[in-house]
């Protein structure tokens, strides 16, 4: 069973080891390294930013087993997920993804949530498959092919 609690100044670290693991960086949008000073501020911003909603997704143990956050803009939410490599392959990415989704239509004023996977991580797509989020078209972010995702939330 995943319970999700906001992100705190003390997951700063792990989030960042997190980033930086290299099948996370493989499949990522920009896979440049993450030095650990650079992130310090954005992960500050992150914090600060009203528009940005930030959980870690915790075992029934209160071990974390990834994070999940939306930036906001207006009445749409774009999702970024990441799953720690001890919890891959468990079905755990599915499960943060249906939660934090659900969670964020009850507390935010979001209609749409965006997913942006690339089309060889086969993982991503199977998880947000099982969540619900409806494949719509390919796209390019940051100059490489992308499948967009969504899920809208119910009336």
């Amino acid at each position: 069973m995943i319970t999700l609690r906001s992100v705190t100044e003390k997951d700063c670290k792990m989030v960042w080891s997190w980033a930086t693991d290299p099948g996370v960086r493989a499949v990522s949008f920009s896979s440049d390294d993450i030095p650990y000073d650079t992130h310090i501020r954005w992960f500050k911003t992150k914090l600060n930013d009203p528009n940005c909603v930030f959980f870690i997704a915790e075992e029934i143990n209160q071990e974390p087993v990834g994070q999940v956050r939306y930036d906001l803009v207006d009445n749409e939410a774009t999702i970024s997920v990441i799953v720690d490599d001890n919890f891959k392959g468990q079905g755990y990415g599915s499960q943060i993804i249906a939660r934090a989704s659900e969670r964020i239509f009850k507390i935010q004023h979001v209609r749409t949530i965006h997913a942006y996977v690339m089309p060889e991580n086969h993982a991503s797509i199977k998880a947000f498959k099982k969540a619900n989020f409806q494949l719509i078209e390919s796209t390019t972010v940051n100059g490489q092919l992308a499948s967009h995702f969504v899920l809208s939330k119910k009336a």
